[in-house]
């Protein structure tokens, strides 16, 4: 797992015990794979996971029902899927920065369109039941767009590793200098909705 996603994972699994109450002093966190989460859980390496939607799905794929607790907390924590460039490539690509924000509003719009269709090919890509797809994208707000959900998303998680100590020091930043609106609202405006 990457360091970013395994520091979001682990943010959410911490705010997820909290929320139920469940003491974390004694939990042992370890970073595996996305891909050797179910088999870590089989063979019993692992007593609990925090992972995406499909390593649940795989994770509840070997935990019979009778064994298997699952918590789910909606909106407890943001998980964004962001375009990140660097200042000088922006720079000097402006055009193909549009181009890829056309492209991906295309398909937005594409699947906003043929919802049936597009989960059905998207399933048979994945590998995954269409059933449980469903049942992942009902839970998702998918869509291009900069809003102050992101912001917000970002200033918890910063706060977050500034209390745990995984940043010392340094002030948090101001996430609004990080983001370039310019590119998005060109291409559509409706889009951005930062305050």
């Amino acid at each position: 797992m990457g360091c970013q996603k395994a520091r979001f994972l682990t943010f959410f699994w911490i705010n997820s015990c909290k929320k139920n109450r469940i003491a974390t002093e004694n939990l042992q966190i370890v970073d595996i794979s996305h891909t050797e989460i179910a088999d870590a859980l089989k063979r019993g390496d692992i007593d609990a996971f925090a992972g995406s939607d499909f390593a649940y799905l795989k994770g509840k794929r070997v935990i019979s029902n009778a064994q298997r607790i699952v918590f789910t907390e909606p909106g407890l924590t943001n998980h964004a899927a962001c375009l990140v460039v660097r200042r000088d490539w922006l720079a000097a690509n402006r055009g193909t920065a549009q181009k890829v924000l056309k492209a991906l509003l295309k398909a937005e719009k594409e699947f906003n369109l043929h919802p049936e269709e597009l989960t059905s090919m998207l399933a048979g890509k994945l590998d995954i039941k269409k059933s449980d797809l469903e049942k992942i994208l009902a839970e998702q707000h998918n869509g291009v767009m900069l809003d102050q959900v992101l912001l917000l998303a970002l200033e918890d998680e910063a706060r977050w590793m500034r209390e745990t100590g995984m940043v010392k020091g340094a002030p948090l930043p101001n996430y609004l200098h990080f983001m370039d609106q310019s590119v998005l609202r060109s291409v559509d405006p409706t889009a951005v909705k930062l305050k």
